[in-house]
């Protein structure tokens, strides 16, 4: 922790900035869902968005030249598109990964003088500043950067999402590198102290699981589980007669919490027969998240299809009728402007993210400008027949997708949805 005009300010190592890079890359702040209104776009090649679909395809190919010049393209026709910063930006990044950091530069420049609170393009030239031995330039920009982010606990969360993620591909390395630099934003965030707990349990780094246990029960101390963890963790430094302490304490917790009761040993000796049965430590790591359930029944489509078509209409939009067969995109206009919006169901009414797949995306962005998006979660999965008045709300929706090339993975398009209101 340093001051600045006597405000504590975060430090993050160099490994941890190049996570906050990486992550940027998968989504920024990951890939916002944001209306995009293109002015004075009327067909595919006049369209800045179709360039930088094109320069999405060949960067995700690997052909960087080819991104670069259809990039360089959109810059020269279109100077005033409303998004040229991201536009230089991209452009940025395309030359930083061909190894071309003195090409990089310019365009990072450009953005920051369009934009100076972007942060992550004070990342990207710092990164541009160290690869051609200018420090002083890459301190001074990695400062900055961190003196523009207004690093939030919602920024937490998203190393969270994405830490549960890497989990699920079995990048249990990386899902820890996400779960520590969030929690470096926020401390006090149970969730993300948890996996870390459970982490460094099951691969033998008990010591620090008992200090992220302590820390989560400095927070929240009726939680059974965690309780039981530090019973674990005690145990396996033989520290038995705390390890006893811990249990009797599990225990109690565990009778008065009715929510969330789980199975706890009776004895000391019967949890250490079991830990003995297990091994000393644990040889997999955690178990993968489980991927929030996408509703993809017929008859579910159609439930988020009426719940979407309920919401544009109260938006002002003219919506046709339900068609037959595909319910993937509803066709509507407003202000005489005509709108091709892809509908994306997910069962869980909770869900706090969504997947879209290669071939979704790619059909989205075939329509010019871009298809929309609207994502209902909460659908009913237990009927199989469409229903008069189907439950749902709308997490989320834009009517034009924008992609960001350089901040979208190839092996997984995971964004995050707001949180309901209560």
């Amino acid at each position: 922790m340093v001051h600045q005009n006597n405000t504590e300010v975060k430090v993050f190592s160099s490994t941890e900035l190049r996570t906050i890079v990486m992550l940027e890359k998968w989504t920024t702040l990951v890939i916002a869902m944001a209306a995009l209104g293109i002015s004075g776009c009327t067909n595919g090649e006049d369209n800045p968005m179709v360039g930088r679909h094109k320069a999405l395809i060949a960067y995700q190919e690997g052909n960087y030249e080819r991104a670069v010049q259809l990039r360089e393209e959109v810059i020269e026709k279109h100077a005033d598109y409303p998004y040229l910063w991201e536009v230089l930006y991209e452009q940025g990044v395309a030359y930083l990964d061909m190894d071309q950091p003195e090409k990089a530069l310019p365009y990072f420049d450009r953005t920051i003088e369009i934009d100076p609170e972007y942060n992550f393009a004070y990342i990207r030239r710092a990164e541009c500043y160290d690869m051609l031995g200018n420090y002083e330039a890459a301190l001074a920009d990695g400062n900055k950067a961190l003196e523009v982010s207004r690093i939030s606990s919602e920024f937490a969360d998203l190393f969270l999402t994405r830490g549960n993620a890497y989990s699920q591909n079995g990048e249990y390395e990386m899902a820890a590198q996400n779960w520590e630099v969030g929690l470096k934003i926020a401390p006090g965030m149970v969730p993300l102290l948890y996996r870390l707990s459970d982490f460094y349990l099951r691969t033998d780094r008990v010591e620090e699981a008992l200090k992220m246990i302590d820390r989560s029960l400095e927070v929240e101390n009726q939680n059974p589980e965690v309780n039981l963890m530090r019973t674990i963790a005690l145990a396996r430094l033989d520290r038995l007669e705390e390890a006893e302490e811990a249990l009797k304490r599990t225990q109690k917790v565990n009778k008065e919490n009715q929510d969330n009761h789980i199975e706890v040993p009776a004895s000391l000796q019967e949890l250490m027969q079991n830990m003995r049965g297990a091994g000393t430590s644990v040889e997999s790591p955690p178990a993968p998240m489980p991927l929030t359930e996408i509703a993809d029944s017929q008859s579910q489509q159609e439930q988020a299809y009426e719940v979407s078509r309920k919401y544009l209409i109260s938006q002002g939009y003219e919506c046709e009728e339900k068609p037959e067969g595909d319910l993937q995109f509803i066709s509507c206009k407003l202000d005489d402007q005509s709108y091709l919006i892809r509908v994306k169901s997910v069962a869980d009414a909770q869900a706090d993210s969504f997947g879209l797949t290669d071939a979704e995306l790619e059909e989205m962005m075939k329509q010019s400008p871009p298809a929309g998006l609207i994502v209902v979660t909460g659908i009913d999965t237990s009927t199989s027949s469409p229903q008069p008045n189907p439950a749902g709300r709308v997490a989320a929706f834009t009517k034009s997708w924008r992609p960001d090339p350089a901040r979208l993975s190839p092996i997984a398009y995971r964004y995050p949805l707001p949180k309901a209101e209560e």
